[in-house]
């Protein structure tokens, strides 16, 4: 709900409460109704109406929702923030601003580093309730979402619609410099680092540099001498997949024990 020009922090808060609704009426809004496994389908169990948390068990949810129900602390009157002449709430800190406070209330928290959500089974924190939920899935184990295709399971839905593009080879994300196309954001950011040179990630034993975790935990081994890449036709040993696949295709082309 947008705030209404001069409206004071009490009458924003005030209706923020409203639409969030009441304890109970919060507690009303758990889906205890299964889905039906299936790609991007939660299996049977009950869905947090709050935040989306799902739990196998009734009464882990229960627990759960319980701390949803925790009042919000009292804030201090220097702390309530108004509306600017354009109707925007303002950081205190930055120039972030936004036209709900509850935003700003929540990217305060980068500058300040207050973490008032906690895991039901350990002392992990975060700033966000959603973060402690995704968290929370860690200690549980469960993994809702089932691929159709192979039987994949994994925990948020993000991931599975990540895995799907396995299946489809789709490659949404599209390089500005080349053309070059990838599945997923994570591959297409190290591979713009080849248009750039960028190569933030340093070796602690000599001076190399790569441009993914993967190419450092690669070079790391030459450092350890752990060559755990075996060839099934022979003692040949190597740190590097590719080393493996060009020595099979030299040395095993019709795949000859020797």
């Amino acid at each position: 709900m947008e705030p209404v020009l001069n409206q004071s922090p009490a009458m924003a808060i005030a209706h923020a409460d409203e639409e969030d609704g009441s304890p109970q009426q919060k507690r009303q809004r758990i889906e205890a109704e299964p889905e039906p496994s299936g790609a991007g389908c939660a299996a049977p169990g009950f869905v947090c109406g709050k935040c989306g948390l799902w739990l196998e068990e009734e009464k882990d949810m229960q627990a759960h929702c319980l701390r949803h129900d925790v009042p919000a602390p009292e804030e201090k009157p220097e702390e309530k923030k108004k509306a600017n002449e354009r109707g925007l709430f303002a950081c205190t800190m930055c120039a972030f601003s936004s036209v709900r406070l509850a935003d700003v209330v929540r990217h305060e928290r980068t500058h300040t580093k207050e973490k008032p959500y906690g895991c039901s089974f350990c002392t992990y924190r975060a700033a966000e309730l959603s973060t402690v939920s995704r968290h929370e899935k860690k200690h549980t184990g469960v993994k809702p979402f089932v691929c159709s295709v192979c039987g994949y399971k994994c925990a948020r839905q993000s991931n599975m619609e990540r895995h799907s593009r396995v299946h489809t080879g789709d490659k949404p994300y599209v390089c500005d410099e080349c053309g070059h196309r990838s599945p997923t954001r994570e591959l297409m950011v190290i591979h713009v680092r080849i248009h750039t040179g960028d190569k933030p990630y340093c070796c602690d034993q000599c001076s190399y540099r790569g441009s993914s975790t993967a190419s450092l935990s690669k070079h790391k081994k030459r450092h350890a001498k752990v060559k755990s890449h075996l060839c099934h036709f022979c003692s040949y040993c190597t740190d590097d997949t590719s080393n493996l696949r060009r020595h099979v295709r030299r040395r095993h082309p019709s795949g000859a024990v020797v």
